[in-house]
């Protein structure tokens, strides 16, 4: 397993090494067991040929802070030797995620899917008979987690 490991990485390098130009997406999400982690996405062209690649999930233990989440979007990019060709970011419009994007100066776009999840969510909260519903399934999701 580690030899193959080791060859799809090659030709991946390979691949993010002839890339003129990448943009990034970036998010949180926690495991079933409860930890944190940031995983960062890589889109490029091949030709003319759209490519799209995990470049990396990094558990991130403690707070989210934009400097804790800056460092470690830094170290997946330094690992695949790309921080130069990045272009710009697309993540949700969380304060956390804007500021490692100050941190680490790149262009950043917020996820359309978030921005109308958010959207979406503050106009439930306006009609009462959804909002109730909401909360007891909030309370049903609470108590089986």
């Amino acid at each position: 397993m580690p030899n193959i490991y080791e060859e799809v990485k090659g030709k991946l390098q390979g691949l993010i090494d002839n890339a003129a130009a990448i943009a990034c997406t970036a998010d949180i999400w926690t495991s079933r067991t409860q930890d944190p982690y940031i995983t960062v996405t890589a889109h490029f062209l091949d030709g003319s040929q759209l490519r799209t690649a995990v470049l990396g999930s990094k558990h991130l233990p403690g707070s989210h802070t934009g400097q804790h989440i800056a460092a470690a979007i830094a170290d997946i990019l330094q690992e695949w030797r790309c921080e130069e060709k990045v272009v710009c970011f697309v993540t949700d419009n969380g304060a956390n995620m804007l500021a490692a994007m100050q941190i680490l100066r790149y262009p950043h776009i917020p996820c359309v899917a978030h921005t109308v999840n958010l959207l979406v969510k503050d106009a439930w909260k306006k009609i009462a008979s959804i909002s109730a519903v909401l909360s007891k399934l909030k309370d049903i999701v609470t108590f089986f987690k």
